[in-house]
């Protein structure tokens, strides 16, 4: 985290705005201590055309890239620390420049209200995803991660439900139709609420279920499997898995399945 503020201290000395999101985020805002929700690095979104500019201080400060492979995301680490910090020009690599926008508007209308980032708390400019688009967050990266193999990002979707008070849970249903998720968002919510008790409305539940009731039959097919998560799941036991959830609606065996090494 402290390499975090350092990154962040740079950025700032050229004026480029960040919104920090994923594990960071999660730490400070969502987790009763910070050292309970381990980090690997610091992922930030920055402004498409302000990247040349932040990578430029960025190198002068010491910063150097860890992937010649050019795409909408790019590591940094430096000769000082461990950690890196991960930028993006955008969260989600098949976003347009709209859907990038509508995220930074909700992230800057949080900070005009007064909120400030536990990671930022003096300046106040760093700006954090809202609760809906925070969730989404953590959706697409439980289907191209680890999923059910790790415990990790269930218990990231369940404090940040507990702790999002304010969640909009129409907009949530939204925006998991919009980016093709509702089928692994009924999968992960029906997962932490049978599990975890977390609390998530049944009419939620029940909005999502019928959603993908129509293609619960289709299920046992592997080429729909892929349909109802857009992203690869990793290995042949999260598909399967995913079919038995899909025709039995029980979780329990699957939660047995939690590899807790992976922390």
């Amino acid at each position: 985290l402290e390499f975090g503020r350092q990154t962040l201290d740079v950025l700032r000395s050229v004026r480029v705005p960040a919104l920090v999101f994923k594990g960071a985020d999660l730490a400070l805002r969502c987790y009763p201590e910070k050292y309970l929700r381990p980090i690997k690095d610091v992922d930030l979104m920055i402004p498409r055309e302000l990247l040349a500019p932040a990578l430029r201080e960025l190198g002068r400060a010491g910063y150097r890239r860890l992937d010649s492979q050019l795409g909408h995301r790019l590591p940094l680490g430096h000769s000082d620390s461990e950690a890196k910090v991960v930028l993006y020009s955008k969260i989600f690599d098949g976003d347009a420049e709209s859907d990038s926008a509508e995220i930074w508007d909700r992230a800057r209308s949080q900070v005009e209200r007064g909120g400030k980032h536990p990671l930022d708390p003096v300046s106040g400019h760093l700006l954090y995803p809202c609760s809906e688009d925070g969730l989404v967050v953590l959706f697409q990266a439980m289907v191209e991660s680890v999923g059910p193999s790790s415990p990790l990002f269930l218990t990231d979707l369940h404090y940040w439900i507990m702790q999002e008070k304010g969640l909009d849970w129409d907009r949530l249903l939204f925006l998991l139709h919009r980016r093709k998720l509702e089928a692994s968002g009924w999968f992960f919510l029906s997962w932490i609420h049978n599990e975890y008790n977390t609390d998530i409305p049944e009419s939620v539940l029940s909005v999502l279920s019928r959603r993908v009731s129509a293609k619960r039959d289709q299920a046992n097919r592997w080429s729909q499997v892929d349909h109802l998560f857009p992203a690869n799941p990793q290995g042949s036991n999260y598909r399967t898995d995913f079919v038995r959830f899909l025709t039995s609606g029980r979780t329990a065996p699957l939660l047995r399945r939690i590899n807790p090494v992976r922390w």
